[in-house]
Order: structure tokens, then sequence, then C-alpha cells
């Protein structure tokens, strides 16, 4: 390396969408980018809204399931008393709406200009927003898929 500071190293990462998008060309229009694409995410918006109102429903009653049964088994009788008939009665409410929010979310980030990025956030369909809030909870078992949090444990180095 050149230079004085030759510890440094300037790690460059690229996803799968910039990759496809700079290997299709450098020009603002092509094949898979261009007005022609933004038209045909804008005419998918509808068929995008369902899909992922399904999948959002379907992960957000199971995020209720297991706070259900986290207040109701693993916490203390006044919890089962007070907490849980909360949740049965706010079930349309939290599960319903935030379904409605997160797929209403999903339509719009799906409207693109390049055909790589607008399939990767269409396949998207429930943008990680549950497994988010029972992290944000402190919940992270009640999430309804499975949590990897990268922890990174620094040790010093011995010369």
């Amino acid at each position: 390396t050149k230079g004085d500071n030759s510890e440094q190293v300037e790690v460059i990462e690229y996803t799968d969408t910039e990759l496809m998008d700079s290997s299709s060309g450098a020009g603002m229009c092509g094949a898979t980018k261009g007005p022609h694409i933004t038209l045909m995410t804008l005419i998918l918006w509808p068929v995008a809204i369902f899909p992922s109102l399904a999948v959002a429903f379907y992960y957000g009653a199971w995020t209720w399931y297991n706070l259900y049964i986290y207040f109701s088994e693993e916490r203390t009788i006044c919890h089962k008393i007070f907490i849980c008939p909360i949740l049965i009665i706010t079930f349309p409410l939290t599960v319903g709406l935030s379904s409605v929010g997160i797929a209403i979310f999903a339509a719009f980030v799906q409207i693109s200009w390049s055909f790589y990025s607008w399939k990767m956030e269409f396949l998207d369909f429930e943008k990680g927003f549950y497994g988010w809030l029972c992290l944000k909870l402190d919940l992270s078992m009640c999430s309804p898929y499975d949590m990897y949090t990268d922890e990174l444990e620094l040790q010093p180095m011995k010369t």
C-alpha cells in the first residue's frame, strides 16, 4: 500500500441490485431501467398491496399469538388478568391496522426506476416490521421468525 497509514483499509460493499444495475449499462435508460419500468411498477401497485397485506397479517397474527402465550404462560398472574384481555380486545386494531399500514408502505416502496431494485422490493412482502417491533420491545422470543443479532466481541490484540 502507498502512503503513511498502511493500517487503514477501505471496504466497499455492493448489494446485488447495485451490481446488476452497474452491469446493465452506464446510461439512465435501458432494458432494465427507465420510465417503462416505473410505469410497470405503477401499474402493478395494486397487485403489490394484496400479497403484502396477507403476509403482514399472517406475521402479525403470529407475533400477537407469541405475545399472548408469553404473557399468559411465562409471566405472573397479574399479566394473565390484565395484559391478556387487552391483547384479545385489541387484536383487530393492532394487527389489522399494522398490516394495512405495512401493505401500503410495501406498495409505495416497490415503485422504482430499476427492474432489479423493483424485483427485490416487490418480493419482500413484510419488510421485517414485526421482527423489528419485537426487538424494540425487548421480546425477541415473540418474533414470528428467527432473529439473529450480530454481536462482535472485541479482544485486545496481544503482541
